[in-house]
């Protein structure tokens, strides 16, 4: 069992099937990211010099590095969302979201959505997420920095993946 905010329930009657591609990325690591993970992403997302792309970052109130991200956001026509409530919502416009293995986990495997899937705390290593298959993990397991080049990697074999 999972608690899942009633948004998502809602979300769920309002699925749309994807087909594969990816134009819209989530990225969400948490309310508070203390090791700027939704930075690292970004800088991976520019490396892959896909400018259709349409990405939104969101980041937690408590997120130290929030300021920096919206900065970053600004620079590279990225949308920016800072502790919002329509988190479902998001996750279905998305084809790929990049997040930690913490609890959004259940939202996005509750929603179907495709997820790389950074391990920043212990408590996220191993467990039960791996087996969903609706859900596309790629573990990262480096608990002190994710390399922007990891994510660009993973997305790039992602993409053909969901092609397929």
């Amino acid at each position: 069992y999972a608690l899942l905010r009633a948004e998502f329930y809602e979300g769920k009657r309002h699925l749309r099937r994807r087909n594969g591609s990816i134009g819209n990325v989530l990225v969400f690591y948490g309310g508070t990211d203390p090791t700027n993970e939704t930075l690292k992403a970004l800088q991976a997302l520019v490396r892959l010099n896909r400018p259709e792309l349409i990405v939104n970052a969101v980041v937690g109130g408590s997120n130290v590095h929030r300021n920096s991200v919206e900065e970053y956001c600004q620079q590279h026509g990225f949308n920016y969302f800072c502790q919002i409530e329509n988190m479902a919502e998001l996750m279905n416009a998305a084809d790929l979201s990049l997040g930690a293995g913490g609890t959004t986990t259940w939202e996005r495997m509750f929603l179907g959505l495709p997820t790389l899937v950074t391990t920043i705390a212990d408590n996220q290593k191993g467990g039960e997420i791996s087996s969903y298959s609706k859900v596309i993990l790629r573990r990262c397991d480096n608990t002190a920095m994710v390399v922007s080049n990891m994510i660009s990697v993973s997305l790039a074999a992602t993409s053909k993946l969901l092609a397929a």
